[in-house]
């Protein structure tokens, strides 16, 4: 998948139902990212 998409492991890819990609948070880092993710679902 990181190959697919030219990214690496710290690549969050946030995806709906769908499979459309609604956000992408490029080498992230693990201070507050499960919060910004969660804060991305509404």
């Amino acid at each position: 998948m990181y190959d697919a998409f030219g990214v690496d492991a710290r690549t969050t890819f946030l995806v709906n139902a769908d499979g459309t990609i609604r956000k992408v948070w490029p080498k992230v880092s693990v201070a507050g990212h499960a919060e910004d993710v969660y804060n991305s679902l509404a």
